[in-house]
């Protein structure tokens, strides 16, 4: 997320500059997520995860048996990517 803010934001020098401090400052905190919301960052990497799993999923899903246990990791591969954080 912050490589792509960097490289396609305009914040991404300040986003830096809060990272390279290590701090543990709230407000510094915040103001990195929100530069990292202002430039869709977050949502970019939400979107690579999805195709990532939607990939990795079709792959393999072949290999694993029909049963319940089959499901539950899709189910729970999907939550962990659609979670609200």
């Amino acid at each position: 997320m912050a490589i792509h803010s960097f490289y396609y934001g305009w914040n991404g020098d300040r986003l830096v500059e809060i990272l390279d401090m290590h701090t543990t400052d709230e407000k510094l905190l915040k103001e990195a997520v929100d530069i990292l919301n202002s430039e869709e960052s977050i949502k970019y990497a939400q979107d690579l995860a999805a195709k990532t799993m939607k990939d990795a999923w079709k792959s393999f899903e072949k290999f694993l048996p029909d049963c319940d246990a089959k499901e539950d990791l899709h189910s729970l591969s999907k939550y962990l990517i659609q979670r609200d954080l």
